[in-house]
């Protein structure tokens, strides 16, 4: 049994597995257009910003690791302004 390389991979990927397990669930929601779906949706938005913010910290980065995050970011900015607009809001009522 190796335990050394394992071991220490066991509660971020417990935590990934979960986090996508979420992301399945809000996708559920926006396709059924459930209120809970884009709640959903919109606050594992904001987290995945964060998560993005802090693993840009404190790391030597190339110009294509930083650009495709601050793509993303954009994207998930993107996302909550759709969501956050009068006319879909009302589609999730």
């Amino acid at each position: 049994m190796v335990k050394s390389d394992i071991a220490g991979a066991g509660i971020p990927g417990y935590l990934v597995s979960l986090f996508g397990i979420f992301e399945i669930t809000a996708a559920y929601g926006i396709w059924s257009l459930a209120k809970w779906g884009r709640s959903l949706t919109i606050i594992l938005c904001i987290l995945s910003i964060l998560l993005s913010f802090l693993s840009l910290i404190g790391q030597k980065l190339t110009f294509g690791v930083i650009s495709l995050t601050l793509m993303g970011i954009a994207l998930l900015v993107a996302i909550i302004l759709y969501l956050s607009k009068p006319d879909v809001k009302r589609l999730f009522q």
